[in-house]
Order: C-alpha cells, then structure tokens, then sequence
C-alpha cells in the first residue's frame, strides 16, 4: 500500500511539475533547448519529456487519442502491404524518412505517382495527413491507392505525399530516450505535420494541403506555425501562391468532440493530460493570410457532433473570400464522397491542369 501511495504521490508531483512549467516562463530552458550543446540536450531531455507528456499523462492517454499505434499494422506488416503493392505498373512509389528535429523521431512515408507520371515535373502534389486510427498501409490494402487519398487522385492526377505519425505504422520502430518505444502524443503528431509539409514544400513548386479528421486539426496548424516565419520569397518554405487547403471532417478542438457540452471544464482537462488540440486559431490565422481554403463538412458525421466541426467555426466568422464550404449529407467521416467530389471536380481541373 505504502509503494501505491509513493507511486501515486510521485505521479502527482511530476503532473504539478510539468503544468507549471508549461505557464512558468523560468523553465523556458528547459522547454526549448535549440541553442543548447548537445550535452545539455541530452540532460534536459527527461525534464522536457515530463514538461510536454505532463509528466506521463498524454503518453498514457495517447492510448485512446491516437489509437492508430496500437490498432493499425505495424512497420512490418505495413512495409509488406507496401511492397506487395508496389508490384504493379500502374503507379509508382517513391520511399521517404525524415528526421523530426524537435522529437527525434524518424517519420516515413511515400510518394505516390500516377501511371506516365514525369518524376521530373515537380509543379503540383498533394500532402495528405491521416486521420485518427488511419495508416498509409491502410489505403493500399486492396493493391492500389484506395479510400479518401484514391478518390483525392481521381480528382487531381498529381503525386500524394503520404506519411505515417511518429509511433504508427511505418514510423512505429521509433524509441524514446530510455528502452521504451515511442508513443504519439498531440505535441509530436503537430511536429510531424510540420516535417512532412516543410518537406513537401521543398519537393514541389505548389501543395494541395489535405486533412482528414484529426489531419485537418495537424494540417492547419503546420501550415499556420510556418506562416508565422516570415520566409523570403526565395526560401523553399515561402508560401504565398504556393499552397490551398483542404480540411475533411475535421473539428475545432479535441474537448469539444469528446464533451461538447461542456466546453470549459473539458478543455481544462484535456490540457491537463497533454490531448487538447485548438485548431480554431490556426484556422483563423490561415484565413486572414488569404490562404485558399476548402472545408468539406458532412452534415450526418456520426464521429464528429455538430458544434465541434470546423464548418461550424466557418460559418461564425466574418465572410472571406478565399473560405468556402462543401456540405454532404451522407452519414460517414473522413470520406470523399461522390457529391464532394463533384463539387470539387471544376475547381481543381481549374487550379492544377489549368
């Protein structure tokens, strides 16, 4: 009983500890240790492990807010779908890994080109950012590019950048400082989308962002931590003219999804266990730097309730012209559904073939 109590006890101190920290600006060294040598890094490691993770609780929680670690296949087995898919002439599929500086982790993914595809002609690609409990070997299981990023192909006939969370799928060997292998948290779920779209950038000349679900929450605020850096028209991360956003289904934060009636006291307390993703005030940021945006918005979402959508937030705000929103009434989430792509058809057989 006495170990219970000092585990519990320890526990709590480390939860106090990191929320602390999170609003002390005394502990700002230890939060961010760019400048640092890399010996400090290294032995400010834990401390900013317990600062971000709250001290264990959004590793833990992970279990439930990101549960394509556990329920999805993992490097192996995605690596298999992969290469068996990859057998064919009718696409072809170009590997990737790239380092996440602030995580440490390594995220990989692919590039996926259609058939007579010139791999010289960089002018146009898509970034996709998967939704929750979704990973790149999920849409290969049937051989070919399928689901939500097939019916997007059929749409633009363009290279898809694809690419799995730190923790999930083909990212899944990752491991952290000690023996324990990576578990995604929000925090390193936004650090991936920002690798992949900084990627993506430097690769093709524009980029259709898309987000579905809990990809749109990471894709909007990739996009918008880059465009807070003022970045020279000559830089590979200069986004103006370059980029248009797509958000499916997505939510305004991850609280008002799981509580809606209680915005407040839920919003507290995903802050407190580390799972509390606002997308709102990326998502306003993106709109006032005219950034085109498309919100699809199914009216039947059995996943995300009315009030927590991003197509809600949308219709609250001041009119703008480069936001519109496509609604569905079909009863399924994260989907391209036919009447979505209908409406999407003309737009982008203007904004990419023209």
């Amino acid at each position: 009983m006495k170990k219970i109590i000092w585990i519990g006890f320890a526990a709590l101190t480390c939860l106090c500890f990191s929320i602390h920290a999170c609003k002390n600006p005394a502990f700002e060294p230890i939060a961010k240790t760019e400048n640092c040598s890399p010996t400090l890094k290294q032995i400010a490691k834990p401390f900013r492990w317990l600062i971000e993770n709250r001290g264990g609780l959004s590793f833990l929680s992970s279990c439930y807010l990101v549960p394509s670690h556990h329920l999805c296949p993992c490097a192996r087995k995605s690596e298999k779908i992969i290469n068996e898919a990859s057998r064919t002439d009718r696409f072809t599929i170009e590997r990737f890994e790239l380092l996440v500086e602030e995580s440490g982790t390594t995220l990989k993914g692919v590039i996926y080109y259609p058939k007579d595809w010139n791999r010289d002609d960089r002018s146009h690609c898509i970034l996709y950012n998967n939704s929750n409990g979704s990973t790149l070997s999920y849409y290969f299981l049937k051989g070919d590019l399928g689901w939500t990023p097939g019916e997007f192909l059929k749409l633009t006939h363009c290279p898809i950048i694809m690419y799995d969370y730190s923790g999930t799928g083909l990212s899944s060997e990752n491991r952290t400082a000690c023996i324990f292998k990576f578990r995604p948290t929000y925090r390193s779920i936004m650090e991936d989308g920002i690798t992949a779209l900084r990627f993506a950038l430097e690769k093709f000349k524009t980029t259709t962002i898309i987000g579905s679900s809990l990809g749109g929450a990471v894709a909007a605020t990739a996009l918008a931590e880059l465009l807070k850096t003022n970045h020279p028209a000559d830089s590979p991360y200069f986004t103006r003219g370059r980029v248009q956003f797509i958000s499916l289904d997505s939510f305004t934060a991850t609280s008002s999804v799981m509580q809606p009636n209680c915005p407040i006291i839920s919003s507290w307390i995903y802050w407190v266990i580390g799972g509390y993703v606002d997308a709102v005030a990326p998502m306003k940021m993106i709109i006032d730097q005219g950034v085109p945006i498309t919100v699809l918005c199914h009216l039947n979402d059995p996943t995300i309730p009315a009030g927590a959508r991003m197509a809600d937030l949308i219709e609250t705000l001041p009119h703008a012209q480069n936001v519109s929103v496509i609604y569905s009434q079909e009863a399924i989430h994260a989907y391209l559904t036919q009447d979505m792509q209908q409406r999407l058809a003309l737009r982008f057989n203007y904004s990419i073939h023209h």
